[in-house]
């Protein structure tokens, strides 16, 4: 690769930016492996609430607690923890992408696809799956986790105390059908926010500017 000259500290920039996008390329690897195990490890604590629910069914007041408050709520923040993982990989994706695009523009002729895999991921043309489909799974499996548990806690203590299984069943499904659908708004508007986490890189940082400013240290 032809190098172009560089003002202001020639190519030592470059250096520090290959530097970086190796560590955030890593922390992606990591990012992707922390938000499986949220899947895996949410699912698996779920199972062991739903045996031990059901290990109780006959105390009903133990098994109505677990159905319909415990076992929606675990779902539920799993789900949120999911979802922030899926957002943060998208600012780390999009910062990958500026990194590329900056190092690449530092070199005469870069060849094809060197540094080109953000760029390619988020451009319009060309046929590409449409990751958010894939990943409605998720929320597929947990939301019946939720809704299915509200309704079987619901039906458990349905006996007793109607009045106030009815408040708390209404409570705990509006909670659940809240929290899917401002999740699925976030996931299907994902490339919007990707959109704005690329503007936000491509801006002059207001770090450089407030440096620029102050001066160096003495």
């Amino acid at each position: 690769m032809q190098e172009k000259p560089c003002r202001e500290g020639g190519s030592s920039w470059v250096l520090v930016a290959l530097a970086e996008y190796q560590a955030q390329r890593a922390e992606v690897l990591a990012a992707i492996q922390a938000r499986q195990q949220t899947l895996t490890f949410g699912a698996a604590a779920l199972s062991i609430l739903v045996a031990g629910a059901f290990h109780v069914w006959d105390n009903r007041l133990l098994a109505a607690i677990a159905f319909l408050i415990v076992i929606p709520i675990v779902s539920v923040a799993v789900l949120i923890q999911w979802a922030g993982q899926v957002i943060a990989l998208e600012r780390n994706g999009a910062y990958l992408g500026g990194l590329e695009k900056a190092i690449r523009g530092a070199y005469g002729a870069v060849p094809n696809p060197v540094l080109t895999w953000e760029a390619r991921q988020s451009a319009p043309t060309g046929p590409k799956p449409d990751y958010r489909w894939h990943e409605v799974a998720a929320f597929v499996v947990f939301g019946l986790f939720a809704g299915g548990s509200v309704a079987l806690g619901a039906y458990r203590a349905s006996h007793h105390h109607s009045g106030l299984v009815f408040s708390v069943t209404a409570v705990m499904g509006l909670i659940v059908a809240a929290t899917l659908v401002w999740l699925g708004a976030e996931l299907l508007g994902i490339g919007a926010t990707r959109e704005a986490f690329e503007r936000e890189f491509a801006e002059p940082s207001s770090l450089s500017a407030e440096a620029t400013r102050v001066g160096p240290a003495r």
